[in-house]
């Protein structure tokens, strides 16, 4: 009797159509609840540049004859207005469908791209076996976990409740994340050219995806300088292309100071999760134009170092590079972590080495639950002020940037126990490797 249990448990745990339509379900009955208009208005999870209640406005503009891009309301893409424009003509339950079948179709592609990545790194692991300590069994992959990984993050991004809060609220991170997660999968499945468009489309509709654009050429360099640079102006001229037919979609170019304009002047100070607001709100107008470049190119510094150090491994770089999106976004939501932290099943190989676990679990579960309440003090209330709010957030950004100090120590630390092995002795004492 245990047996056939456990054999019926085993069938629905590799069942992956069954998480597809438990996972659709908890999306169709949170927004049937009516839970999809609170979540409109929560600044932790819609932001000027994702918020669906400002796509609505654009469209109402768009529909009325007048441009969305005359005030500084709309910070839409073209393309994606006219996409939203047609599909709200179908109704809202169409439309909201569409956005949990986003969601679901990014869950797919992420599992998928992490089973091909798992492949991928039991190859090399294979392949320079030979080179490595003896005492390091420990620490080799497994090819029987390839699919058991990657049905494990299936079902944490199908569930990830901040994936799940993205598409129930409708916020432009679900398409976002989609464009994201389509393009590491077409990379890491080797249709590169392909790769590059979408990645194209994702810079033109949301900017910070560029980034990934460093780690996949620097990943190229064996293939030789030519492929890179055609991979390159593919990625350019694709870019361009979209740039135009966005300019089709708006029929003028007042789209440009809207999107690209407003995400790097920081024209609209909404407060966020992020930490360019508030310091954007105290800092004397004189200075502004210098601390938006000193932003941005803090966003830029860590994309090279980053491709440089894991030339060889596009995926992890990848990886990281999200969280350096979620960190230095200009409008950044929770709903941006949504892919770093569905992927952190696939780099379980890491967790032996992680430091600082708990105590950053349990930050970002505190400034989950805090943020609610110093923004209900602050805006509601009255009894507290904008100190109390970024502080909050504050905290959640330096939880995540342990989080991924943390991984990527660990990552390294692997790399140096495989060649080196497990147990290193001076003087007879077990030595700890220290990064410096």
């Amino acid at each position: 009797m245990l047996s056939s249990n456990s054999h019926i448990f085993s069938r629905l745990f590799r069942s992956e159509s069954l998480y597809f339509v438990l996972a659709f379900a908890l999306r169709a009955f949170l927004s049937f609840v009516g839970l999809g208009d609170r979540l409109e208005n929560r600044v932790e999870i819609a932001t000027p540049f994702n918020s669906w209640k400002r796509v609505k406005e654009g469209v109402a503009l768009k529909n009325a004859g007048i441009s969305p891009y005359e005030g500084d309301t709309v910070h839409c893409n073209p393309i994606l207005l006219l996409f939203f424009e047609t599909l709200t003509r179908r109704g809202i339950v169409i439309t909201q469908v569409v956005f949990f079948m986003a969601d679901l179709l990014a869950a797919h592609f992420l599992a998928k791209a992490v089973v091909a990545f798992h492949r991928e790194e039991l190859a090399k692991e294979k392949e320079a076996k030979s080179s490595y300590a003896k005492d390091v069994e420990p620490l080799l992959l497994e090819g029987s976990d390839s699919r058991r990984i990657g049905r494990i993050v299936l079902i944490t991004y199908l569930f990830n409740p901040l994936a799940v809060l993205s598409s129930v609220a409708m916020t432009l991170t679900t398409f976002g994340n989609f464009n994201i997660i389509l393009a590491l999968f077409l990379s890491i499945s080797g249709s590169k050219k392909l790769c590059f468009v979408v990645l194209a489309f994702a810079t033109v509709t949301d900017v910070y995806p560029a980034v990934f654009i460093v780690p996949m050429l620097v990943s190229m360099y064996t293939e030789g300088m030519l492929a890179v640079a055609l991979s390159g102006l593919t990625y350019i001229f694709s870019t361009i292309a979209f740039i135009y037919f966005s300019y089709i979609a708006a029929s003028d170019w007042s789209f440009l100071s809207n999107t690209f304009g407003s995400l790097f002047m920081l024209s609209d100070l909404t407060p966020n999760i992020g930490l360019f607001w508030y310091y954007f709100a105290e800092t004397f107008e004189h200075y502004r134009l210098f601390f938006l470049c000193i932003f941005h190119l803090s966003f830029l510094t860590y994309a090279l170092p980053i491709s440089f150090c894991l030339r060889d491994d596009r995926f992890t770089a990848c990886f990281f590079m999200l969280f350096v999106i979620a960190l230095f976004k200009s409008y950044p939501s929770v709903c941006d972590a949504a892919v770093y932290s569905s992927l952190l099943p696939a780099f379980s190989h890491l967790f032996y080495y992680v430091r600082y676990g708990l105590p950053v679990t349990c930050t970002i579960v505190t400034c989950s639950v805090l943020s609610s309440i110093m923004w209900h003090l602050w805006i509601e209330q009255g009894s507290a002020n904008a100190n109390f709010f970024f502080a909050v957030t504050l905290a959640y950004a330096v939880a995540q940037i342990f989080l991924m100090t943390g991984l990527f120590y660990a990552y390294v630390r692997r790399r140096f126990h495989l060649k080196h092995g497990m147990k290193m002795l001076i003087d007879g004492e077990e030595a700890i490797p220290i990064l410096d």
